[in-house]
């Protein structure tokens, strides 16, 4: 009776239970954004001064997060009504948020540490047109998530009953990363963006040191550069060093972006599942795909590997948001995922083209020859003798 009632969903639905650790989690993480600061002052403080009113009015600042996290967990509701989804949660400050399921333009499953660890997972909503997510349903149960995820993409309600099953089942797996496969991205990655990252969090860090202890940060920082000296084997030693962590923060990020990397093919579309920390499962429906592209660099064209996107039918901002990316170890593998996009592709569309050899002879009749004698023809008031400069 209880499986009923949990996939019945005009009934409002709760989060799990072991969804209020990942709200204390949350709040957590929110109180220590908002109190570091207070932290540190604290830590670094004389010891003979005591509390002010101000100090004591920002300690009672987790206890508030805390509480209204607590509230938001036991009043948040969700369910379907009248073919549109509704959320409610709040006390004091009530929400409802009201989205058609007409509008649903794709829905996302994430799930970090403690979510896998809890068997939990969230919910984000987008919906067609919007820049951002329009719902998250967060903490709740892993199957149910799944079972209301395609409820959602599918339209659930007038499927048949004995074809539910049959659709949602069928999946047929096109493509897994190895480990090797994940190093060998990682190494031929973009690390001129790694060492951008690597260097935003510095200056970061630097200006929030500044913002608490004053000069005195810039003063040690000046003393320990001077103190070392500048020399080519230093500079050396330091290019080498910014070069080892851009690369290991290159294969960092894409052990954690792509770990547990599989595709597999539905009747609906693409079912893909990506992370190892935060993991995220998307389905690209055949139907929106507009066109795929696929591109590499100069190294991963030598070993034979892409980055495949998938391009949907979205507005500029939405395309940004929901970037469906996905590597690709084999352009063979290319293939597999345009069969079912565009099952009229010939053997003939794969093959190669160039342009015409008249073609930039001609452009430059046209459009350069004329433009030429312009230039000569000023050239030569200008500076007479020196026009056929000007020409060539």
């Amino acid at each position: 009776m209880k499986s009923n009632q949990e996939h019945n969903w005009n009934i409002p639905q709760r989060q799990a239970a072991a969804g209020l650790v990942v709200i204390i989690y949350k709040a957590f993480l929110t109180m220590v954004k908002a109190i570091w600061p207070l932290l540190l002052v604290v830590i670094f403080r004389e010891r003979n001064k005591s509390f002010d009113a101000f100090e004591m009015l920002l300690i009672g600042i987790p206890a508030l997060i805390l509480i209204r996290s607590l509230i938001d967990f036991f009043y948040f509701r969700f369910y379907i009504q009248q073919n549109d989804l509704v959320i409610k949660k709040g006390f004091v400050s009530k929400k409802v948020i009201t989205i058609p399921l007409r509008k649903i333009q794709s829905v996302h499953i994430e799930q970090n540490l403690v979510h896998q660890f809890l068997n939990v997972a969230k919910l984000t909503i987008d919906t067609a047109g919007s820049e951002k997510a329009e719902a998250e349903i967060d903490a709740i149960s892993i199957g149910k998530a799944e079972n209301f995820k395609l409820f959602l993409q599918q339209n659930e309600k007038e499927v048949p009953e004995d074809n539910k099953m049959s659709k949602v089942r069928i999946e047929t797996p096109l493509i897994r990363l190895s480990t090797v496969d994940l190093f060998k991205i990682g190494l031929s990655a973009n690390h001129l963006q790694a060492f951008f990252i690597v260097l935003a969090f510095g200056i970061s860090l630097l200006q929030n040191l500044e913002e608490i202890f004053g000069n005195r940060v810039i003063r040690i920082v000046q003393e320990s550069s001077s103190a070392i000296g500048i020399s080519l084997a230093s500079v050396m030693a330091l290019v080498v060093f910014v070069l080892i962590v851009s690369v290991l923060v290159s294969v960092v990020r894409i052990v954690l972006n792509y770990s547990n990397f599989n595709c597999r093919k539905t009747e609906q579309g693409f079912r893909i599942q990506t992370g190892l920390i935060n993991s995220r499962q998307n389905l690209v429906p055949f139907s929106k795909i507009q066109y795929v592209s696929w591109e590499a660099n100069w190294v991963r064209r030598k070993i034979g590997l892409y980055m495949l996107e998938f391009h949907q039918a979205q507005n500029e901002q939405a395309k940004r948001k929901q970037r469906i990316r996905m590597p690709i170890t084999k352009k063979e593998y290319v293939n597999r995922l345009l069969e079912p996009y565009h099952p009229a592709v010939k053997p003939i569309a794969h093959s190669t083209h160039h342009i015409n050899k008249i073609y930039p002879f001609r452009r430059m009749l046209v459009a350069g020859l004329p433009m030429a004698l312009i230039t000569a023809l000023i050239g030569f008031v200008w500076l007479k003798g020196y026009s056929f400069l000007f020409l060539m």
